[in-house]
């Protein structure tokens, strides 16, 4: 006879939370929030417009990469076109 699975009432196989990853959270990324909170600009501002150009960049540098490994090419060539 099978168990039920803690998720429909069974016992949970750990009593403890097991996190999957550690929050990254630094004094920078601290003060950024606190810098953007104490502002007059919190949904369209400069620190807006400063991570969107940020997060461009990362995705050109490390997301197209991993597609191309992945075999997916470039737009219009490669085997995820067909």
């Amino acid at each position: 006879m099978k168990e039920e699975l803690a998720v429909n009432g069974g016992k949970p196989v750990r009593a403890d939370f097991l996190p999957l990853t550690r929050p990254w959270i630094g004094e920078e990324e601290k003060q950024e929030v606190l810098d953007t909170l104490s502002g007059i600009w919190l949904s369209r501002g400069p620190k807006v417009s400063q991570f969107e150009e940020e997060f461009k960049a990362y995705i050109i540098l490390h997301g197209g990469t991993s597609h191309r490994h992945r075999g997916g090419g470039y737009k219009g060539r490669g085997r995820s076109h067909h």
